[in-house]
């Protein structure tokens, strides 16, 4: 469980809850209405997937309801084999404060199969992520 997620967004993001402009760095945007939203987002990323060239994400997050929490560790689940091939990593804003606790936690304990990091800023994620990508394609060549 992350501590201090929060609205510490540098950008607004689109209301179809992604940004681009860092290909292959995507931001999301999981902060949904609804279950109906939430699938349709994830829907998308297993698109951008199916591009077969490695990513990152940001996933943006204020409040993330329960049910929707579910939905998105059920879709991690389900979409495992895809996610450990062409995610390079993932990245989460948290508050400033919150930053070096929510590192233990990941470094103690990464749910995900790909590395997974926390930042103050989103800048810092996409730059974060850009190294893992880096990374990723030198070692797959």
């Amino acid at each position: 469980m992350l501590y201090g997620l929060g609205p510490m967004r540098s950008t607004p993001v689109p209301d179809d809850g992604f940004d681009e402009c860092d290909w292959p760095v995507v931001r999301v945007d999981l902060d949904t209405p609804d279950d109906d939203e939430t699938t349709r987002r994830l829907t998308r990323v297993n698109e951008m997937l199916g591009q077969g060239e490695p990513m990152g994400f940001v996933f943006l997050v204020d409040r993330l309801g329960r049910n929707i929490r579910e939905r998105v560790h059920t879709w991690f689940a389900d979409n495992d084999e895809q996610l450990n091939q062409w995610v390079a990593g993932i990245a989460t804003v948290v508050a400033p404060a919150t930053v070096a606790r929510n590192r233990e936690v990941l470094a103690d304990h990464n749910p995900f199969p790909f590395p997974a990091w926390v930042a103050a800023t989103e800048d810092e994620c996409v730059d974060w992520l850009r190294e893992r990508i880096t990374e990723r394609k030198a070692t797959s060549t």
